[in-house]
Formats: C-alpha cells, sequence, structure tokens
C-alpha cells in the first residue's frame, strides 16, 4: 500500500509540473511551478532512517465482534496518555460528552445494544488489522492506521469519504470488547468554488464539529484498504500533518494501481 502511495504521489507532483498534461482532460492548466508554497514543498527533501515501531498488540482472541465475515483482529501500538490528550480524546468517558453519545448510538445502531454503558475506559491504538471474509469463501485482509481515508457506504448518500482520528477498543457490559473507528467526514464544496479548474478535481473540507456528524463507527463499515487520495489546498501556516482545517482537500483524480 505505501509503495503505490508513492507511485500515486509521484505521478500527481509529475502532473503538476508538466502543467497538468493529461490525455484524459482536454483543459491544460500552467502548473503550480513559480508557486512559492509548491517550490517549498519540493525542496529540502533527504532521506531518513526507518523507525523501528512499538509492535506490541492485543491478541485477537481479546477481540469479539457479533458478525461472521471479520475475524483474526489485531490492534498495534497503543496510545500512551499523553498520545491521547494531543488527538484531543480522553481514557475515560465522560457522561456528558460525544466519545459516550456516539458510542452508545453505534451500539444501539449496529448492536442492538440497549443497556446503559457502565465501563467507562476506552483503549486507543495506531493501527488495526482484520480479515474479512468474502460470500465466495476467499478473504482479505484490511489493514487500517489512524490518518488513513476509508470509503463508507452510507444509505442515503452512497460512498462517503472520511479520515480516520482514533482506532479504539471498548469492553461492554458482556464483558466482551469491541473496536471501533472515530473518524471526521469529507464534505463535498458545492457551488462554483467547489471545483479546482486548474487540478480538475473535486474540493472537499473535514467536517471536524463533533456534535453535528455520527463520528463513532464499528469496523464492519471499512471493509476494504484504502484507495482514496487527498491533498491538502496548503497555505503559508500549514505544517506537516497540522494543516489549516479552513482550506479545502482535492480529491486526487490520478490514483492508479501500480502493476
Amino acid at each position: 500500500r505505501d509503495l503505490i502511495k508513492r507511485y500515486n504521489t509521484l505521478q500527481a507532483l509529475r502532473n503538476i509540473i508538466d502543467g497538468t498534461l493529461d490525455s484524459r482532460y482536454n483543459t491544460l492548466g500552467n502548473g503550480y511551478y513559480q508557486n512559492n508554497i509548491f517550490r517549498s514543498l519540493l525542496s529540502s527533501w533527504y532521506a531518513t532512517s526507518v523507525t523501528n515501531y512499538d509492535t506490541r498488540e492485543i491478541d485477537e482472541e481479546e477481540i469479539n465482534f457479533p458478525v461472521d465475515f471479520i475475524c483474526e483482529i489485531r490492534c498495534r501500538i497503543k496510545w500512551k496518555y499523553y498520545e491521547i490528550s494531543q488527538n484531543n480524546f480522553e481514557p475515560n468517558m465522560s457522561i456528558d460528552g460525544d466519545i459516550y453519545n456516539g458510542l452508545k448510538i453505534a451500539y444501539k445502531d449496529y448492536f442492538n445494544f440497549l443497556e446503559y454503558i457502565h465501563n467507562r475506559k476506552i483503549v486507543y491504538f495506531n493501527y488495526i488489522i482484520y480479515k474479512v471474509l468474502n460470500d465466495n469463501d476467499e478473504s482479505s485482509i484490511i489493514r487500517i492506521r489512524v490518518g488513513d481515508i476509508v470509503e463508507i457506504e452510507e444509505e442515503n448518500e452512497g460512498t462517503s469519504y472520511a479520515i480516520v482520528k482514533a482506532i479504539f477498543l471498548h469492553t461492554y457490559n458482556n464483558d466482551k470488547t469491541y473496536p471501533f473507528y472515530f473518524v471526521n467526514w469529507f464534505e463535498k464544496v458545492k457551488g462554483r468554488n467547489g471545483f479546482d479548474t486548474l487540478m480538475t478535481c473535486q474540493k472537499y473540507k473535514i467536517c471536524i464539529e463533533r456534535e453535528k456528524y455520527l463520528n463513532i463507527f464499528p469496523i464492519s463499515l471499512v471493509t476494504s484498504m484504502p484507495k482514496i487520495h487527498f491533498v491538502h489546498q496548503c497555505v503559508d501556516n500549514c505544517l506537516i500533518e497540522s494543516h489549516d482545517l479552513s482550506q479545502p482537500y482535492l480529491l486526487n483524480e490520478f490514483f492508479y494501481n501500480a502493476i
């Protein structure tokens, strides 16, 4: 997946440098090669050593899921307390907080669990791996990490996009532990300002208002590997992994599969 993402990024950069020259489109742009932000993006690249991540994990025997097509669930790299706080989450749910309310709705809608939630403790992780069994007895391994953009099928909206902000486990009243995603949704920018004519890409914005949208979902809603790529329309105050969310994201139309 990382190799495909690198190829995809290089293809997008090549398209920008070439002035968005692409045979699939009739209109051509002038490129971003004179843009100061783009120039700073391409400068000062260097190689660094590979980080050896902590591979501590929770065994799949300790994680439950009440559907037959998901199994062998493993969570890796448990968040420390400062990481939980840094990402604006809480290790113990407050009864009037958005995490508690969102989890209560998820249990009701997807598990038909209607009881009062006694256990307030949440355990967060960076990665989750699980196997999805298909109708034809084939299986696929799903690997999702915090920061990935996933596709979720909605009944009314069809395919929607969301960025994974947290992966966590919660133990319900039945003493069984279940895995969940906390996501922020991408919302399509409508009107004339919703389309970038230079990049010929649709614009989206991230919905960060937790009270406005449902954010917590069981992992069963994500049954395929991420294959969507968004590019942030950066401004001067954007930093790596800390973008100005008032600026839109562009849906990368130049994604392709490496063979």
